[in-house]
């Protein structure tokens, strides 16, 4: 992965306002580690429909984290599952992985 997970958006965002900003992230803390585990749930399970409807979820995530490379990339894989087709699962789990860690360092 070329690029990493940062805070530039949500700092864009919330500016001066450091409690919206607290906000942001605890919402990223409390949600992406269920929404990650909840994709893989689906695509072990090989329920390609719901796991593109994991991966769209994801993907707001991806763009608050400043992931725009990403973010390509999952719509691209978000599209490749609706066809049944988890060819990218590879490269969208390194993003995931990398999202996991940077937030688990905001804690």
């Amino acid at each position: 992965m070329k690029e990493s997970p940062n805070l530039s958006y949500i700092n864009q965002l919330a500016g001066e306002n450091l409690t919206f900003k607290k906000k942001l992230i605890e919402v990223l803390i409390r949600e992406l580690p269920e929404e990650i585990k909840q994709y893989r749930k689906h695509l072990i399970e090989e329920k390609y429909q719901l796991a593109a409807d994991d991966v769209h979820k994801i993907k707001h995530k991806i763009s608050i984290l400043g992931l725009e490379l990403s973010y390509q990339l999952a719509t691209n894989y978000e599209e490749e599952l609706r066809n049944n087709n988890p060819f990218n699962n590879g490269n969208f789990e390194k993003v995931m992985v990398a999202m996991a860690k940077f937030i688990n360092e905001l804690k």
